[in-house]
C-alpha cells in the first residue's frame, strides 16, 4: 500500500497550479492552513460536528457511548471506558464513483463472472499444465480464474472435445 505524506500532497497540488503560482512555499502554506483549519474545526466543538466538502466528502465528529463493562483482553479485568469523540469520513459521490471502478478498467462479462466450466476428467489435459489449462489443479470442480481457454495442437484439442462429451 502506498502511503502519501503532506509533502506529497503539496507537490501534487503545486503541479496542478504551477502556471498560476510559481512558488511551492505558497502552496505549502495554503495546504498547511487548510489542514490546521479542519483540525481546529473538528476539535473545537465539544459536541458533534460535520464538515462537508462538496465533490470530496464529509468529515464528521461523533460521540461514543461510555462502556461501563469493557474488558481488558490482556488481564481479563473489567474496566470503565468514558465517552469520547471519534472521527468518521464519508466519501462524496465523485470520489465514491471513482473508487467503485474496477481495477483493471474493464467490466467483467457475465461469462467471465461465471468462471471456467472445465471440470471432469482432467487427466487428458497436457501433463505440463498439471491436467488443467490454468495450471496444477486436483478434483473436478470448475476453476475460478475467469480466463478463456486456448489450446494449440490436435492432441490438446481432442482432449478438450473428449471433456465436452
Amino acid at each position: 500500500m502506498k502511503t502519501y505524506i503532506k509533502k506529497d500532497v503539496v507537490q501534487k497540488a503545486f503541479n496542478q497550479v504551477q502556471p498560476e503560482i510559481l512558488d511551492i512555499e505558497q502552496v505549502e502554506k495554503v495546504i498547511n492552513a487548510t489542514f490546521a483549519t479542519l483540525r481546529e474545526m473538528m476539535s473545537a466543538d465539544k459536541q458533534e460536528c460535520r464538515i462537508e466538502i462538496r465533490n470530496f466528502g464529509v468529515f464528521e465528529v461523533k460521540k461514543t457511548k461510555a462502556k461501563p463493562k469493557a474488558r481488558n483482553p490482556k488481564t481479563n479485568e473489567i474496566v470503565y471506558v468514558p465517552p469520547r469523540r471519534k472521527t468518521h469520513f464519508k466519501p462524496g459521490k465523485l470520489l465514491q464513483d471513482e473508487l467503485k471502478k474496477p481495477l483493471n478498467g474493464k467490466e467483467k462479462s457475465k461469462k467471465a463472472r461465471q468462471g471456467c466450466q472445465m471440470g471432469g476428467s482432467q487427466a487428458k489435459m497436457p501433463p505440463e499444465s498439471g491436467g488443467h489449462p490454468h495450471g496444477k489443479r486436483t478434483g473436478v470442480e470448475p476453476c475460478q480464474l475467469n480466463q478463456e481457454h486456448s489450446f494449440a495442437g490436435s492432441a490438446v484439442e481432442s482432449a478438450v472435445e473428449d471433456l465436452d462429451s
